[in-house]
């Protein structure tokens, strides 16, 4: 996907748990395996390649993108977003993501959820608990 993946995401966090406040948001396609049980993994790979291309170009000036599994995405908002902001840009992202992609003539419409966290410093030790 060219995205930063999630080891990359606990070492670019992992110093931010102690001292720094964050927004965090994780975003999901909905129902990707039937993508994947239906048109192959290629297609899978090249469809998550096209969505993930599609969040860098809409949101990497706001945030840090990760493809933390498959079809998951982690975004850590830059600390001059404020967390009202980054709540707006969050639901931005899950309207891109719920849009129809097109490869090779084959239109899906994406479904996509998303959760939200405003993580303040020392409320958690390590990322598997953020996540």
């Amino acid at each position: 996907t060219g995205m930063k993946n999630r080891y990359a995401l606990d070492e670019d966090i992992s110093g931010r748990l102690e001292s720094d406040n964050m927004c965090v948001t994780l975003l999901d396609i909905d129902n990707f395996r039937q993508i994947n049980d239906i048109y192959g993994y290629d297609f899978g790979d090249e469809f998550l390649g096209m969505v993930s291309d599609k969040l860098k170009e809409e949101f990497s000036e706001q945030a840090e993108l990760y493809n933390i599994q498959g079809n998951q995405f982690c975004m850590v908002f830059k600390d001059n977003i404020a967390s009202s902001q980054a709540m707006r840009i969050s639901e931005q992202a899950i309207q891109v993501m719920n849009n129809v992609y097109t490869i090779s003539n084959i239109g899906l419409q994406l479904s996509a959820t998303g959760s939200f966290y405003n993580y303040h410093a020392r409320e958690c030790a390590n990322l598997s608990a953020l996540l």
